[in-house]
């Protein structure tokens, strides 16, 4: 997971440091994917969101146990 103070310095690498999104992908053992969002963020935290919830294992067992 990536933190904020992580997507801080992908930032701080890119705008200022005028770095390559590969070197920060590199630099900082994370995806090429991962620096684009964090850099096309508006805001500092970008959230990963899933686009459906998986199914228990348990089932239609939950409500007997």
């Amino acid at each position: 997971m990536t933190t904020v103070e992580t997507t801080g310095r992908m930032r701080r690498a890119h705008c200022v440091q005028k770095q390559s999104v590969r070197e920060i992908a590199r630099r900082l053992h994370v995806s090429r994917k991962t620096v684009r969002k964090a850099i096309e963020a508006e805001d500092a935290a970008f959230t990963y969101k899933r686009a459906a919830d998986p199914k228990p294992k348990l089932g239609g067992h939950a409500a007997a146990l």
